[in-house]
């Protein structure tokens, strides 16, 4: 009686494992749809990170980067200082997290628009 119960509890167990790793956000996404999408769109500034392959990022991107960096130099440059301003520090590290802030709105913005665009239109944009 007792391995009649344990063997049912362990198969118990295990389907309940099994469906709700299938169904981990409660729906199953069209990932076919946005897998094509990406494909598509590998010769646009789209994020092609998902192939492996190297994102091109556009001139205003860039651009916030190379800010970013010098802002992250200056604060080193005020870190040397006997006397830290700190106020100034905060300065830079709010620029900085708002140039961030540009950089990621972009991209979510390039994605949204990726992947709520039928096939044939990411196929006419490629071409």
């Amino acid at each position: 009686m007792k391995k009649i119960l344990i063997v049912g509890m362990l198969a118990l167990g295990t389907m309940t494992f099994a469906n709700s790793h299938e169904n981990q956000k409660g729906h199953k996404r069209n990932t076919r749809h946005e897998e094509c999408v990406m494909k598509n769109m590998e010769g646009n500034n789209f994020n092609k990170s998902m192939s492996g392959k190297k994102r091109i990022k556009s001139k205003e991107e860039i651009k916030n980067n190379i800010e970013i960096q010098e802002k992250k130099i200056a604060i080193k440059k005020l870190m040397l200082n006997e006397n830290i301003e700190w106020n100034q520090i905060e300065k830079i590290n709010l620029e900085i997290a708002q140039l961030h802030a540009k950089n990621k709105t972009e991209m979510m913005k390039l994605r949204h628009t990726a992947l709520n665009m039928p096939p044939v239109e990411a196929n006419k944009i490629q071409n």
